[in-house]
């Protein structure tokens, strides 16, 4: 797109390197690199100016709704988690589907109804998974229109807000029928999971990456004492609800919930958020805009979780879900420590700051929400540098790995310097045709142990950084 220009219609670049997907991103770093040139600095500073505008977004919101105490603090425990640290070095559209969300939210509950339909309108166009947000507030909007808590022109005004950025992406994927045949890309439909096993498995997972990794299961287990002390002093123990679906949270980690093996477990959880939502039905449409911005951001999230559970899955698409968690922990615990004691604070938020430096110094995760990608991309960058010693552009190379694949073949990825260092004959198979065949454990191929036990091929080129490791193998001479 770089080349060609900016554009926000299919079929103007490769369908196979945007899987389908709306073009807003795509189209905001052509324009970027059109600007600032095609270089990797520029192509990341563009990533960074991003997640910045997410933290300013965030602090501004908090600041609006609560104080300045919550706005710092949402925006440093934000700013210091691991997961938003990564993302916010890589050229990947989640931070700012997750930007697009918070500030949809903001506009809906705020009646900023131009602003709005324009935010929406750019989370459609940014990424499928944003029309979760779109089903969420059209859901609310229902609920709208048969409550007397408002007026009628602000109805209007809402369905229009929400009617132009479904006409919006409407029209993108009308063009995409026409021009491919198909409104979503097949091979991601494809990947769509209805096996109810499967989708408690994924659900679990995106929950303990919310909750629990990056031990942040210390922030919410001392959110947890410290609501128990709120509700006894205040005397209000509603908020032991909220204790008890965090300690739900955690036990799901010891006790895998199995929808067909214990649905009384599956009852029991789903009639436990129907309780909350029921002692809490007044705030769904309280005159609060705090309380209506928190309710849409957790059904907002649950119904994510959901369309995350049974789509095809990575740990960052859970990006907008920290965000909001996090949103709605800093406001919570402001409250409590305000009310409790208000010279807790600096110690309380000290201890949080800390377990933050302790994750870092501990974190060797290779996935794209870990500290231990970088070094990921440093084994990459080895075993290409290898082959490209070796003259190996023209040989037959063997992969499982789809990343190093993109790598060895797109200069603009960073890993070779231009086209003509292009790999060209790269291939899934291992076969008798097959002049190099490459391993890694950033994406673990069952064939490894076959081919490192086999006597005809040979490890001509071994890299390892910290738990990260590469390894390419050629045939052996006999």
């Amino acid at each position: 797109m770089y080349e060609n220009g900016p554009t926000l219609i299919p079929g103007s670049v490769d369908v196979d390197a945007t899987r389908g997907h709306p073009l807003l991103f795509y189209a905001e770093i052509a324009a970027w690199m059109k600007i600032f040139g095609p270089t990797l600095l520029s192509k990341h500073s563009f990533a960074l100016l991003i997640s910045t505008l997410l933290l300013i977004a965030l602090y501004e919101v908090t600041y609006r709704f609560y104080n300045i105490r919550a706005a710092i603090l949402a925006t440093v425990l934000l700013a210091s988690q691991i997961f938003f640290f990564v993302q916010s070095s890589m050229l990947l559209p989640e931070v700012l589907v997750a930007l697009l969300i918070f500030i949809s939210i903001y506009c809906f509950v705020c009646e900023k109804y131009a602003a709005l339909a324009l935010a929406l309108s750019l989370l459609f166009l940014t990424k499928e998974s944003g029309l979760i947000l779109g089903l969420t507030l059209g859901c609310t909007f229902i609920g709208m229109v048969f409550s007397n808590a408002y007026l009628r022109e602000n109805k209007i005004k809402t369905f229009i807000a929400l009617g132009v950025s479904a006409l919006v992406i409407m029209s993108f994927f009308i063009i995409q029928k026409l021009q491919y045949g198909w409104f979503f890309f097949p091979e991601h439909i494809g990947l769509l999971d209805y096996n109810l096993n499967d989708f408690s498995s994924r659900f679990q997972n995106a929950l303990f990456v919310v909750f629990i990794g990056e031990m942040r299961q210390w922030f919410w287990i001392i959110l947890a004492l410290l609501t128990v002390l709120y509700t006894i002093k205040k005397r209000d123990y509603r908020g032991l609800l909220f204790v008890g679906a965090i300690a739900i949270i955690f036990a799901l980690k010891y006790v895998p919930l199995d929808i067909f093996k214990k649905p009384v477990i599956t009852f029991a959880l789903i009639t436990y958020i129907l309780l909350i939502l029921f002692i809490y039905r007044a705030a769904f449409f309280s005159s609060t805009r705090q309380n209506s911005f928190i309710i849409i951001a957790v059904l907002f999230c649950l119904v994510y979780l959901a369309f995350c559970a049974v789509n095809f899955y990575s740990d960052r698409y859970i990006m907008p879900v920290l965000l909001l968690s996090l949103y709605i922990y800093s406001f919570w615990l402001d409250t409590i420590l305000e009310y409790i004691n208000i010279r807790l604070y600096i110690p309380v938020c000290g201890m949080l700051i800390l377990l933050s430096i302790h994750s870092f110094r501990s974190n060797n995760n290779i996935g794209d929400i870990g500290l231990g990608s970088y070094n990921a991309l440093k084994v990459q960058k080895g075993v290409i540098d290898f082959l490209t010693n070796e003259e190996a552009q023209n040989k037959q190379i063997s992969t499982g790995s789809f990343q190093q694949k993109v790598n060895m073949q797109n200069a603009a990825s960073g890993f070779i310097s231009s086209t003509q260092e292009s790999f060209h004959n790269i291939q899934w198979e291992i076969d008798s045709l097959s002049d190099y065949v490459i391993f890694d454990n950033i994406e673990p191929d069952s064939r490894y142990e076959t081919i490192k036990n086999d006597s005809h091929y040979t490890m001509v080129y071994q890299i390892k950084k910290g738990n990260v490791w590469g390894a390419v193998f050629t045939k052996a001479l006999h």
